[in-house]
């Protein structure tokens, strides 16, 4: 068993395998969508978020992160743990914070293809985008941030 220094250079190696794998093969990304569905969620519904009570491994969160680090226009990233109401559990999702609202389709769509190589068939994590500025006051106070992007001011166009 890796501990300490040794099982960060561990995760590192992976996520750098997995990150150049993700770059060699991401043309073919858009075979795979069909495993995602998109669910809409009503206007007023509750959600509540907490930090999950059995984390995914470090291993998986960290791929995650390096996933996200790859897709532009993702100003923050969150994993963590979510119950919505009329859901039957509640589970670890991922919560991605943006700039801009209109920039949700594409940057979704962006995610989902590079997140399909990451979980194995079958397997899949509820992404919830925000706006940054929007973003539900529990998610930031579980604790469970993944990623911190640049975030420009409105005003910046380049």
């Amino acid at each position: 068993m890796l501990c300490g220094e040794e099982h960060r250079k561990a995760v590192c190696a992976l996520s750098r395998i997995l990150l150049t794998w993700l770059d060699l093969y991401s043309v073919n990304v858009r075979h795979y969508r069909t495993t995602m569905s998109e669910r809409t969620l009503k206007t007023g519904i509750k959600m509540f978020f907490g930090a999950p009570a059995k984390p995914m491994p470090d291993v998986m969160a960290d791929a995650i992160s390096q996933v996200v680090a790859q897709v532009p226009g993702i100003v923050e990233a969150h994993l963590p743990q979510c119950f919505i109401e009329g859901d039957k559990e509640a589970r670890q999702v991922l919560v991605i914070g943006v700039q801009s609202r209109a920039e949700i389709p594409q940057i979704a769509r962006q995610l989902m293809g590079k997140l399909q190589l990451v979980f194995p068939p079958g397997q899949f994590i509820d992404i919830l985008p925000f706006e940054s500025g929007s973003l539900p006051s529990g998610v930031r106070q579980a604790d469970c941030q993944i990623f911190v992007g640049e975030k420009k001011p409105w005003w910046k166009v380049w």
